[in-house]
């Protein structure tokens, strides 16, 4: 996070894009089975979003859309695609997995919003994720489990819902500490 508040916007993208790959390589390394992966994930929950606590509490300035914001995020989006499906016949099914994990909405923000807002309001943005990406997990581990049993359109299906029903339990408990 430090990166995000302190370095120009490809420096620190490209920081985080290199630790990114490097734990992506690491986790090759051991067989994973959805147990390991959901202790993993609550345990780097259980780490990260203490330490992101401190860096959620920003004045967010206001942001004007510039001509060039979906077209760069739609690129993007367009490349990562393009990349896993020219790679995945030479790269195998485990690599093809990792690269269409990249985290690239994240990234088209950060690109997007560091050099409009400054380090610490992108910082925020991120830190600010934390719990949504909590719920992409969950959704992650119910994919997994359904479309074994259930077939990929239910399995699809029920993981879109996890992760549209976890948000929405987020928003609505967002929602009520401003009231109270």
């Amino acid at each position: 996070m430090w990166c995000w508040r302190s370095h120009g916007a490809l420096v620190s993208w490209g920081c985080a894009a290199v630790v990114w790959i490097a734990l992506a390589a690491a986790s090759r390394t051991l067989q994973w089975t959805l147990a390991g992966g959901i202790i993993v994930n609550a345990v780097t929950f259980a780490i990260c979003l203490p330490l992101l606590k401190r860096f959620q509490h920003v004045r967010m300035p206001l942001i004007t859309r510039r001509w060039y914001d979906i077209p760069l995020r739609a690129s993007l989006v367009a490349t990562l695609v393009a990349t896993v499906v020219t790679l995945s016949g030479w790269v195998g099914p485990y690599v093809s997995g990792v690269l269409a994990l990249f985290p690239l909405v994240f990234s088209s923000m950060m690109l997007i919003l560091h050099p409009r807002i400054g380090g610490k309001p992108t910082a925020a943005v991120v830190a600010n994720g934390g719990w949504g990406m909590m719920g992409f997990g969950i959704g992650i581990a119910v994919l997994h489990v359904a479309a074994l049993r259930f077939g990929s359109a239910v399995g699809l299906s029920l993981a879109l819902a996890t992760c549209v029903s976890w948000n929405l339990v987020l928003w609505w408990n967002g929602r009520r500490k401003l009231v109270h």
